[in-house]
């Protein structure tokens, strides 16, 4: 059963000091920690542009043991429930963006775990958005780590894209900081439609510590071992794809590979690290 927090439950629990890792609307809470280790972790994130075929691509790594958990942006809501039913054992988050005439349903972003986990969803809310922008994430026991992994696809379409994208890594850092304080690990990522350096990120990024205000190291980062926001361009538009990684289980110094597949739009990203 998916559940959807909001926000004034989520400001109640952090006033209060509860951690909220893992919670879904106060009730489901993701596996406990024990005798965590060092771990590698495997992400794949991407955009299907509504194309089926790499939607199934992505999960036919993930039935062959390839990734750990996926997460993809543009994705149709009747996919989603084929996947479910295909796969009841999976924890499988969705947050539909936008009904679309290429799609059988709706589309949205999806986190998949293959395996158990619970789930939690949210609509940002933020003002001036011209679609339901949210998030969608798993939470799920990884090596003694307790692990969230949250799929986002930020605004494109309005004329003051820039502020509204602000304001929604704005809530990304609130709705992520109480798991982060819980001591969990943390995985955002997505279609995010801004560049390295764009001050949209900033509430993201941990590196450069001039400007940024976050608390997450990205896999370009990671890939090179570089405080320096970097990576290669994921799409015409340049790097616009990210795989965000708390450094407090993924240090910059943890390092990891970063590969990224050709396709007709955005190129899937595989990201490969460790969680400490």
């Amino acid at each position: 059963m998916t559940h959807t927090r909001t926000r004034p439950l989520l400001a109640a629990l952090a006033a209060v000091g509860v951690a909220a890792a893992g919670l879904t609307a106060g009730i489901s809470t993701a596996p406990s920690a024990e005798a965590a280790g060092p771990t590698t972790i495997r992400v794949i994130q991407h955009n299907t542009d509504q194309h089926k075929d790499r939607f199934l691509e992505v999960v036919r790594d993930l039935e062959q043991g390839k990734a750990d958990v996926a997460t993809m942006q543009e994705v149709c809501q009747s996919w989603v429930k084929d996947l479910k039913k295909k796969h009841k054992g999976w924890a499988v988050s969705y947050h539909e963006q936008t009904s679309n005439t290429q799609c059988p349903a709706g589309k949205g972003n999806v986190a998949i775990r293959p395996g158990k986990g619970s789930r939690f969803a949210e609509a940002y809310a933020v003002p001036g958005e011209g679609k339901n922008f949210g998030i969608a994430c798993v939470a799920f026991g990884f090596g003694g780590h307790r692990t969230h992994a949250c799929s986002t696809h930020l605004s494109t379409y309005d004329t003051n894209a820039a502020v509204v994208r602000r304001g929604e890594t704005e809530r990304i850092r609130a709705i992520t900081t109480p798991w982060i304080d819980a001591k969990d690990a943390v995985i955002v990522a997505g279609d995010l439609n801004s560049q390295l350096t764009s001050s949209e990120l900033d509430p993201l990024y941990l590196y450069p510590e001039s400007r940024s205000q976050g608390r997450f190291v990205e896999a370009g980062q990671l890939a090179q071992k570089r405080k320096k926001r970097v990576g290669p361009a994921t799409h015409r538009k340049g790097k616009i794809d990210y795989v965000f990684f708390s450094e407090n289980h993924t240090p910059l110094s943890a390092g990891g590979k970063l590969a990224q597949e050709p396709t007709s739009g955005h190129k899937i990203l595989r990201v490969t690290t460790t969680l400490r």
